[in-house]
């Protein structure tokens, strides 16, 4: 019976914490933390009783995680947590180490736990009432509360458990962790006076002006800049004793440093920060333990080893829970905003803006070489930085070649830009712009029209022009000069505010104030934007709605068509013609999914690699601003079903990035300012084209990684990618052969120019989100969001 009551409780956490992580869409606790990557070196000559672990000397590479438990504002009074793990993997590890503040803890067992949880969620009042009721909760809760502390890295972290520890010599001992800094000094923002006096007052204190995420932005700057970030590893053996009872492993209890004195097993050293999405892949598990270090085993709700046993069962439930949550946000964009939100369409019908040009012109083949040393000398005299509505432009040679299979590929001249406004437009203040140098570069090219006026010159270009088949957006709706804008207002209050706190003139001021102070500094200048983008017209809803009742349509007419074609006029119903349509769909879907395979199975499996010098050519024009461009033309599988596999799936993909890869995100990749494929040669071959951020190898990794489901379906059916298995699945070693396999398939772009190269994607959806948040009547959470928006 005690033991089901002991289910019954691990049950009533499981759906708790999975609830936690739905309404947080991350984790049940702990959500906001930063990560960091080091070393751990176990002393030399161990005081405390070897283990099969921790062996002397060694050096092991870990990573770490630190956190608020519950407070998504760090300036309020919690717990503070560290999480070690002793791999470089983001889950599996042999040892998982998870800490936080506080000699004891403020829940022993699981009956405690839950009244805890209840009382928790029920506010202040309830947690009052908890601590209140529940002795010695009041001690226990203060130990590790902690307010405003200065650093993660100054706080001391105790393991919420007691450990089974079997020795080297097989003997079986108690055991628990702890870590604490290096060096000397005293933890900070311990509670004092009235707060020590109220557990249950979290709230941040009148007249704290950090930001929210001020511990995560100090840590990572404190990586950054070198500072000495190292801790040491402690130990506490227990010796068990005949008259030791369940109390032994109470955790709620400290043990008797006198008797059982801390130990050094070793130190740990982070030499790097995480990236946000690094520290947020880490999945730790209470059990994820040495042979050498067990959790015990509970026999009922108030054992004091029930909370060990209750973690081993809910974490894999609530880490299931997030990943589910994280799969369906990475593959279908959730969380973003409506792209509507930020920009009003021009008086055009076209409701996904900006606009993409791709132009292919052949070379005359005595003139190849000419044109590209001609074009690595046009770029500044081609005035692109006085087009306002330029975002990206680039032009380049594609090489006159032979394919594997035989067809033979003209010399191209290729221009593909994206721009603002209406193509004809744009084309005009290009050509005019571009003057005599962009038509020198043109007279390269078959059939140009030398003496054509600028009209026909533009008709011409148009004649050249292909829609690409698939178009990702990263900035929907954005305008080069919303993005100038924006840019230049985040700076001018950005400064304005540092120089505000640095004359102390905010100090005690509520956000609010803040924010009426910052909106009257934007109006006294000139320069800076006085009122929201404009939202687009309702037009262009209607537009956007259309576009996706046509998509549905087109999916839904050839099986529905065979299926009224196959039903006796006797049967129709709508019922069976319903069925019917499915069943077709399915079975057409069943064999799509079997051709393929099959395909995958006799296809040979080519391997392609860069020539000698390649790579370093081709590295050599990256890295040079926050942003790069990349150039892929390659071919497709010799086959009529690859082709066609091929325009079906760049077809999906670009449905996809029209209605649910729309909100700064492709699959998750939030990296990517814009990016256009093209099945060419009548479906033979493949261009790729991209404008994105960071480096080169961290763009191609994301595709392995989290923007799989996007791109691994397309680059599948070219020659030279590693198999897949349907399509979707790598084979082993596809990472290995994929880098390689781009390099080599990459082209040099002779031009290449960006209107923004100083920022990022996250940085104009930011300085998007700082505009709007000018504007228009927001409550006091709002404002303080808004204002974490900025680094002061």
């Amino acid at each position: 019976m005690q033991r089901l009551i002991l289910y019954l409780y691990t049950f009533a956490f499981m759906l708790m914490f999975a609830l936690r992580s739905i309404w947080n869409r991350g984790r049940g606790t702990h959500t906001l933390g930063v990560g960091g990557k080091g070393t751990f070196t176990v002393i030399d000559k161990p005081e405390f009783p070897l283990s099969p672990f921790f062996k002397p000397g060694a050096t092991l590479s870990i990573q770490i995680r630190h956190a608020t438990a519950l407070r998504k504002d760090e300036a309020e009074k919690d717990f503070r947590s560290i999480s070690l793990k002793f791999s470089t993997d983001s889950f599996k590890s042999p040892l998982d180490l998870i800490m936080n503040t506080g000699k004891v803890q403020g829940f022993w067992h699981a009956a405690n736990f839950m009244k805890g949880a209840i009382g928790g969620a029920l506010g202040v009042d309830g947690r009052r009432w908890y601590i209140e009721n529940n002795p010695p909760a009041f001690e226990n809760v203060q130990a590790g509360n902690r307010r405003s502390p200065d650093s993660y890295a100054n706080l001391h972290y105790y393991a919420a458990l007691t450990f089974d520890y079997i020795t080297a010599s097989n003997e079986k001992l108690l055991c628990r962790f702890r870590i604490i800094p290096s060096g000397p000094g005293s933890e900070s923002g311990i509670p004092i006076g009235d707060d020590f006096d109220q557990p249950w007052a979290e709230k941040r204190l009148a007249g704290e002006t950090r930001p929210a995420n001020y511990l995560r932005r100090e840590y990572q700057r404190r990586i950054a800049s070198g500072i000495k970030t190292e801790y040491r590893l402690q130990i506490q053996i227990h010796k068990p004793d005949k008259d030791d009872g369940n109390d032994i492993y109470n955790i709620g209890r400290e043990w008797d440093e006198a008797t059982h004195p801390w130990m050094d097993v070793g130190m740990f050293k982070i030499t790097s920060a995480m990236n946000v999405e690094e520290a947020e892949r880490l999945r730790f598990r209470v059990n994820h333990l040495p042979p050498s270090i067990k959790i015990p085993k509970a026999e009922s709700a108030v054992d004091y080893r029930s909370i060990g046993w209750m973690r081993v069962q809910v974490y894999p439930v609530e880490q299931a829970v997030r990943t589910f949550i994280s799969n369906i946000q990475s593959m279908f964009g959730f969380g973003s905003a409506p792209a509507w939100d930020y920009k009003q369409l021009s008086a055009s019908l076209q409701w996904r803006r900006p606009e993409t040009t791709t132009i292919f012109a052949n070379i005359q083949k005595d003139k190849v070489e000419s044109l590209r040393l001609q074009l690595k000398r046009a770029k500044n005299s081609l005035n692109l930085d006085k087009l306002t509505n330029l975002h990206f432009f680039r032009m380049f040679i594609l090489d006159e070649e032979v394919d594997v299979y035989g067809c033979r590929h003209l010399p191209c001249l290729v221009i593909s830009i994206v721009y603002d406004g209406h193509t004809l437009n744009f084309l005009d203040d290009l050509i005019a712009t571009g003057g005599d140098t962009f038509r020198a570069i043109f007279e390269n090219c078959v059939n140009y029209p030398v003496k054509a006026d600028g009209s026909a010159f533009r008709n011409w270009l148009l004649s050249k022009h292909k829609k690409p088949n698939t178009y990702h957006i990263g900035g929907v709706l954005d305008k080069v000069s919303h993005i100038r804008e924006e840019d230049r207002l985040h700076i001018a209050v950005e400064s304005f505010i540092d120089e505000q706190m640095a004359a102390a003139k905010w100090k005690n001021k509520t956000p609010e104030f803040i924010r009426s102070r910052i909106q009257h500094f934007v109006k006294t200048r000139a320069d800076l934007p006085h009122e929201e983008r404009p939202k687009p017209p309702l037009i262009s809803r209607f537009l956007k709605a259309f576009a996706a009742a046509r998509v549905i349509i087109m999916l839904s007419i050839t099986p529905a068509l065979l299926s009224y074609a196959s039903i006796p006029p006797a049967r129709h119903s709508f019922f069976i013609f319903v069925i019917a349509s499915l069943a077709i769909f399915a079975s057409m879907l069943l064999l799509a999914i079997v051709v393929v395979r099959f395909y995958e199975i006799i296809e040979p499996d080519d391997v392609v690699k860069p020539k000698p010098g390649q790579v370093a050519d081709l590295a050599a024009q990256e890295d040079h601003f926050l942003q790069n461009q990349f150039t892929m033309i390659t071919t497709v599988r010799n086959s009529a079903f690859r082709r066609l596999a091929m325009r079906v799936v760049l077809w999906i993909a670009n449905t996809l990035s029209s209605f649910v890869w729309n909100g700064g995100k492709l699959v998750g990749i939030d990296s990517i300012h814009f990016a256009r494929l093209h099945q060419l040669n009548e479906g033979r071959r493949m261009l790729f084209i991209s404008d994105y951020d960071g480096s080169w190898d961290r763009y191609l990794f994301d595709f392995l990684g989290v923007g799989a489901f996007a791109v691994v379906p397309i680059w599948a059916n070219l020659h030279g990618c590693p198999k897949t298995r349907f399509l979707l699945q790598p084979t082993k070693g596809f990472a290995q052969r994929f880098l390689p396999f781009t390099r080599a398939k990459q082209v040099e772009s002779q031009i290449w120019h960006s209107a923004y190269s100083n920022l990022t994607m996250e940085d104009v959806k930011r300085n998007a989100k700082i505009r709007k948040g000018l504007f228009g009547s927001m409550n006091a959470r709002d404002v303080r969001e808004w204002l974490r928006l900025f680094k002061g």
